[in-house]
């Protein structure tokens, strides 16, 4: 295999993340889920010349898989910025990613405000 369209199934753009994503999105760095092709990042620091900067493709499927699950694999990604880490969603669970060298280190601690609860 030489590039994604020959591993079967949807190959393109499918969502960049949500609007709901906690901090602020690493300057050029956009995030999308990719059907087969997993969640790619795009480094568009120039706009004129974008390119690849990263990706990740969970493991396919065999023959035995209905097709619409080997077609497409992934359905979404969620950005924590915050925290530098990549929710990957697909058939066979939820990846959580890193990159040191394309968000940073990442924080792998509990989440801030919005997941903290009180006693009343």
């Amino acid at each position: 295999m030489t590039d994604f369209c020959q591993r079967g199934g949807s190959f393109g753009p499918k969502r960049s993340g949500y609007y709901t994503s906690p901090g602020d999105p690493t300057n050029g760095l956009v995030i999308y889920d990719f059907n087969n092709a997993g969640a790619q990042f795009f480094n568009v620091s120039d706009p004129k010349n974008p390119r690849i900067a990263g990706y990740f493709a969970p493991p396919t499927f065999g023959a035995e898989t209905e097709d619409w699950a080997r077609s497409n694999p992934t359905h979404g990604v969620y950005v924590e910025y915050d925290r530098k880490i990549v929710w990957l969603m697909t058939n066979d669970g939820i990846y959580a990613l890193s990159s040191e060298s394309l968000l940073g280190t990442p924080n792998l601690g509990i989440p801030n405000e919005p997941f903290r609860t009180t006693a009343r």
